[in-house]
């Protein structure tokens, strides 16, 4: 599987997938707010779990979700602590 993600302020027009090497790409923005997404990482040993960072915060999605989840709760504590 492939992932890319696109910066930039075009809505419902930030993450793709594809599972065929490139030949069709789906697009996976769903409920994505519309802002630059500036990097995936999918998190192996997980339901195909997915980690988006846009320029407000990270945001999650996996098989068994249908929207995209905001993944920053104390997120910023952590980084202040650290």
């Amino acid at each position: 599987m492939i992932w890319f993600t696109r910066s930039g302020y075009i809505g419902n027009n930030k993450v793709f997938k594809s599972t065929d090497g490139g030949a069709n790409w789906i697009n996976m923005a769903y409920n994505l707010p519309n802002i630059p997404a500036n990097c995936v990482v999918n998190q192996t040993g997980t339901n195909d779990g997915i980690y988006v960072g846009t320029d407000l915060g990270v945001y999650y999605i996996d098989n068994t979700l249908s929207s995209w989840m905001s993944f920053n709760n104390g997120f910023q504590t952590q980084l202040l602590m650290s």
